[in-house]
This record gives C-alpha cells, structure tokens and sequence, in this order.
C-alpha cells in the first residue's frame, strides 16, 4: 500500500490526549517538508498527496481515541 512502517512511536499520540485533555479545539497544522521519494526515486506530487491524506487519517484516528479515553475517564 506504499506506507512506511515504523519501528518507534512518535510523540503524536501524547501530544494529541494532551491537547484534548486541554480543552483545545483549534487546528493542527502537518507539512510534507522533505523530498517526495518512493521506492528510492522522486515522488510526483499525487504521492505527497496520498502521504497528506494517510496523515490526516492518522492523525483523525488519534483525536478520536483520546476523545475517547477522555470521556470513559470522566
């Protein structure tokens, strides 16, 4: 499916319940800031979209389980 697999969590995951323990309701801001290479070779511009669109899914999916857990906490 041309995502990359991770051997380490990022730090995304605790900063999210961070922010939604808080109370924050505003934006998050993602920047695709390195070349765009799959395979070894550049990436068109279709591929950052993709990575774009897997990183706000990620990111979606994150907000919901800290809204999650912070709803059962309470």
């Amino acid at each position: 499916d041309g995502r990359l697999r991770s051997t380490h969590e990022t730090g995304y995951g605790p900063y999210v319940n961070a922010l939604v323990a808080s109370g924050y309701k505003g934006f998050m801001n993602w920047e695709y800031c390195h070349p765009a290479m799959k395979f070894g070779k550049r990436a068109g511009i279709e591929y950052v979209e993709e990575q774009t669109r897997l990183a706000l899914e990620y990111m979606k999916g994150l907000r919901a389980e800290a809204e999650e857990r912070l709803s059962s906490s309470r």
